[in-house]
């Protein structure tokens, strides 16, 4: 890759929010190839991104505990009785 070509990857990396390791990976010969290239790869980090961020997102804490509370609720009421007779949504 010759030195202007790797300055205007790198300015179109720069363009779509990539760094410029990023603009390695960009490919084309025309100018709205490797536009393209860039689109589609900060398209995929950003998909990545959010998908790492729901998978890495804390536990709502409120329903966590409507949950127990349901739980304790349910084998309370199994030790006084045969079938619990609070049963949770």
């Amino acid at each position: 890759m010759t030195a202007p070509d790797a300055e205007l990857r790198e300015a179109v990396a720069a363009a779509y929010g990539l760094d410029a390791d990023a603009a390695g990976f960009l490919s084309g010969v025309t100018l709205e190839e490797v536009v393209a290239s860039a689109a589609a790869l900060g398209k995929l980090l950003a998909e990545r991104a959010g998908q790492q961020a729901a998978e890495t997102a804390p536990p709502n804490l409120i329903a966590v505990a409507l949950e127990e509370k349901a739980r304790r609720r349910e084998s309370i009421a199994a030790m006084f009785c045969d079938t619990p007779t609070y049963k949770s949504p």
